[in-house]
């Protein structure tokens, strides 16, 4: 099959090929999660990926370790924050750039009445069916090398790419808010959040949230989640990804960690009161919340930045 792909890749891809073997890399892919609200399971099933090129689309399937076709049916929650699922590995792809990878799911139906055996989301009133548009999420487009070995995570950000419908009673997962980074290139950010910023302006203490934006002038408003395809909104500044702050059961400190980012320069900005961010529409939350809880942070390649919360207090000039 590996084979088959290399002669169709050859053929669709990058053209048609010479007598010469075309110049190929070793490539692996791995699944990775941002974690998501009211959910204890999100399981997806996946068959392979496809590369897009100019001229056609090479498959390349999930096998097992005979070289069959078979599928991987991953809980996404398991690998949060860093860790990651490795999907497929050490393929033989020629080198040259693809306009898409298309994630392939198989059973993620989205038709009325769908089973929920092989792709399903788990939550407070049970288990519920998971459908992706056509059992495929098309995704950016990458780059291969012609020399060396190269590792790609696919990284599902599912605040952003879950989407609940029939008030829980079924879920869609979307290409937006799924990301596809170099290895090589990845960062973190992380932090601590002081826990008095929780019940900051009467929030309730279980709705905050870390924003990460790109670094800016601060001339728009920092929006909320939403789908430009679904909400068109002008003037702001998108975020990239959100985390929920959470309590580290050791520390008992509160934290967050947005996990795999391209190393750059960005934005990041706290609210207390998150927990109504609708992914698909603008819903116009005042962030950040308190007022003043931005910093600007710059992160490495294959680092983890930390940035850090604290309550500000103004002092009172002595009367």
């Amino acid at each position: 099959m590996i084979k088959k792909s290399i002669a169709l890749a050859c053929a669709f891809a990058l053209g048609a090929c010479s007598n010469e073997e075309a110049q190929t890399n070793s490539v692996s892919f791995y699944i990775s999660d941002a974690p998501v609200d009211n959910a204890q399971a999100v399981v997806v099933n996946y068959s392979g990926i496809t590369l897009s090129g100019d001229e056609g689309d090479v498959f390349y399937p999930v096998t097992d370790a005979e070289g069959n076709e078979t599928t991987a049916q991953i809980n996404l929650l398991d690998y949060q924050n860093g860790d990651s699922y490795l999907l497929l590995s050490n393929l033989d792809i020629p080198a040259g750039s693809y306009k898409s990878l298309i994630v392939n799911t198989e059973g993620c139906q989205t038709h009325a009445g769908a089973s929920a055996e092989f792709c399903y989301v788990v939550n407070d009133q049970g288990q519920h069916p998971l459908s992706t548009p056509s059992n495929k999420l098309k995704l950016g487009g990458i780059d291969i090398a012609a020399e060396g070995q190269q590792e790609f995570t696919i990284e599902f950000n599912l605040r952003k790419a879950l989407v609940e419908r029939g008030k829980g009673e079924q879920y869609n997962l979307k290409p937006h808010g799924v990301s596809v980074l170099e290895n090589r290139t990845k960062a973190h950010i992380e932090g601590v959040v002081d826990e008095a910023l929780l019940t900051a302006n009467d929030c309730d203490g279980n709705s905050s949230f870390v924003y990460l934006y790109p670094q800016n002038d601060g001339a728009q408003p920092l929006a909320d989640a939403f789908d430009p395809a679904m909400d068109d909104v002008a003037d702001v500044v998108a975020p990239i990804a959100s985390a929920a702050v959470v309590q580290n059961a050791e520390s008992n400190e509160w934290g967050y960690k947005i996990a795999n980012i391209v190393g750059g320069d960005y934005q990041l900005a706290f609210s207390c009161d998150a927990a109504s961010d609708n992914p698909e529409i603008y819903d116009g939350l005042t962030i950040p919340n308190p007022e003043g809880q931005v910093h600007d942070v710059t992160v490495q390649y294959s680092t983890t930045a930390t940035v850090n919360f604290e309550e500000i207090i103004e002092e009172v000039p002595a009367s």
